[in-house]
């Protein structure tokens, strides 16, 4: 089977534990020639060899989001994917959420920043966001006071909220799973003490933010539809089309 493989193709092996993935990547490899050892990669997500060969494992991947912060998505050329698959990405508009928060509380100096720490894409995207208000900091003279408040699961978060709301004039949280099972203990706590909240998406905000600068699911679906007109109508080259992010998030 490796024989018939090109460069930039991929293939896809769906099944649990023990279906035998790893075995047919062995089998893969050595029809490349390659002749170093074959793990499994679910710990490091993804193992490079030599070039010839991208081992992935998806199983502890939550979204694309999460795929670009853990940099798998640097393997993408700018110009097109480079490989046989293309598509749409999730990631927020993380400047720009950066931004709103500095417009919405202008007299905000202590900023909270909320995520579970057992997810990668939710702290990739409040270190982005802490960033970007520390920019903005030195563009207008505002000194920003960015303070991380980690959880490791639902058993913790009250807590870890309530320190929060005690020390943040504003909160910011991200795209997060947890979060987002909890916005209702979230919003009983920071509503009282009179702490806005700016989120990440648009459901969490539902649950308990003030405002919130969101990709459209919708518009991604388009997006993708787009993209799988050009491949199947227009017969262009998949490797050929990058990556596309909506160009229009929502505001609420």
């Amino acid at each position: 089977y490796a024989k018939t493989l090109c460069a930039g193709d991929v293939v896809l092996l769906r099944g649990g534990l023990g279906a035998g993935k790893t075995a047919f990547a062995k089998g893969v490899a050595q029809g490349l020639g390659i002749t170093d050892e074959i793990t499994s990669p679910t710990y490091a997500y993804m193992n490079d060899y030599g070039g010839k060969l991208y081992h992935y494992d998806c199983y502890r991947l939550a979204s694309g989001a999460q795929a670009e912060a853990l940099g798998l998505t640097d393997y993408v050329a700018e110009n097109g994917t480079g490989t046989n698959v293309s598509g749409t990405s999730d990631l927020a508009p993380l400047a720009e959420q950066a931004r709103m928060i500095a417009e919405l509380v202008p007299d905000a100096r202590n900023i909270g920043l909320l995520y579970c720490s057992s997810e990668t894409n939710s702290k990739y995207q409040v270190e982005e966001v802490r960033k970007e208000l520390e920019k903005l900091g030195e563009q207008n003279g505002t000194e920003y006071r960015c303070t991380m408040y980690s959880f490791s699961d639902s058993n913790d978060i009250q807590s870890v909220v309530q320190k929060m709301a005690s020390e943040s004039d504003v909160v910011y949280v991200p795209t997060d799973n947890t979060i987002a099972s909890n916005t209702q203990l979230i919003d009983n706590i920071c509503a009282p003490a009179r702490v806005p909240i700016i989120a990440g998406e648009e459901g969490i905000c539902k649950g308990c933010g003030i405002a919130t600068l969101s990709i459209s699911y919708y518009n991604l679906g388009v997006a993708t539809a787009k993209i799988a007109a050009q491949i199947l109508l227009e017969g262009r080259d998949v490797s050929a089309i990058p990556i596309a992010y909506d160009e229009a998030p929502v505001h609420k």
